[in-house]
């Protein structure tokens, strides 16, 4: 009499053939989970940048005074500027944002501002691993 049902030996090897097949496919939904990840932390550490930049590049030439400036002074509305204005910023904790304003002197005259703008941001979400996005902008005295 034949049996028409599957044998243990049988199941275990389609599982395992199963298994050998449809794991690269897991393993790479799992890289484009993590690059997903990685391309959003990239694009909220570019979006503080270029929101930190834009704000010290609206202000008059004549008030932004050269120097570093940390996170905290930042946050804090540091005297980078002849003004009361202070930043609002709107990027997570996790983002530390740093600014370098220099006078381009020429003929004792400035002539420009050269600001920089860095962003240490986590690679991922919940990772140890920082990286640095910068931007760099020359600002013109019109005064001139």
């Amino acid at each position: 009499m034949k049996n028409k049902g599957l044998s243990l030996v049988e199941i275990t090897i389609s599982m395992a053939i199963m298994i050998i097949v449809m794991l690269p496919a897991f393993l790479t939904f799992s890289s484009g989970n993590q690059n997903i990840q990685m391309t959003e932390s990239e694009f909220r550490a570019h979006s503080a940048a270029l929101e930190l930049m834009e704000q010290t590049i609206s202000l008059p030439f004549d008030m932004l005074k050269a120097g570093f400036y940390s996170e905290e002074e930042i946050k804090n509305g540091a005297k980078f500027a002849d003004t009361d204005a202070m930043y609002h910023l709107s990027f997570d904790d996790d983002y530390k944002l740093s600014m370098n304003i220099e006078d381009i002197i020429k003929n004792n005259r400035i002539y420009f501002k050269k600001v920089s703008v860095t962003v240490k941001y986590p690679l991922t979400k919940n990772s140890n691993q920082m990286k640095n996005f910068n931007i760099k902008v020359i600002i013109n005295n019109d005064n001139i």
